[in-house]
């Protein structure tokens, strides 16, 4: 076999669900995962062509983009992800006729835990905003975040 192989190999990890990501999807993960993989590297190349005291900003972003680029591996290898019960049916789907499970990405989740933080704090920053309005808006930032995560992960018709 050539080519993708990632949701073969990677399907007897874990459960999966009835509405999961395929091949194409998987695909198209990898190539956004090679274009911030190289953007990341040329990020931190760049960084190198400035003098020590001014590369934080380029630091920030470029671990910002590599979590993103470990994340998108992730997804597109179909790890990071559990399968949730759904609650609506869709009816044009020839290949479920019930609700069944679909899978949730936790791994995004994860990784925008850590590289919206970084992103937020470069343009803070870069804002000249005070500490502690950088403080409470990476706070809020991080709320949103597991709200989000919590209500991809629970099943219930109040969403």
């Amino acid at each position: 076999m050539s080519g993708n192989e990632a949701l073969l190999v990677n399907s007897m990890v874990g459960q999966q669900a009835d509405l999961a990501i395929t091949r194409r999807g998987s695909a198209w993960y990898f190539t956004v995962c090679a274009i911030v993989g190289f953007s990341t590297l040329a990020i931190m190349l760049y960084a190198f062509t400035k003098p020590q005291n001014q590369r934080l900003f380029h630091y920030i972003t470029a671990g910002a983009r590599a979590v993103a680029f470990i994340a998108y591996f992730s997804m597109g290898s179909d790890l990071g992800q559990v399968p949730i019960q759904a609650q609506f049916v869709r009816p044009w789907r020839s290949r479920v006729f019930a609700a069944g499970t679909r899978q949730i990405f936790y791994a995004r989740y994860i990784g925008w835990v850590i590289t919206t933080p970084l992103l937020l704090l470069n343009l803070l920053l870069t804002a000249g905003v005070p500490t502690h309005t950088i403080l409470a808006t990476l706070l809020a930032n991080e709320i949103m975040i597991v709200t989000g995560l919590i209500g991809a992960l629970t099943r219930t018709s109040y969403k």
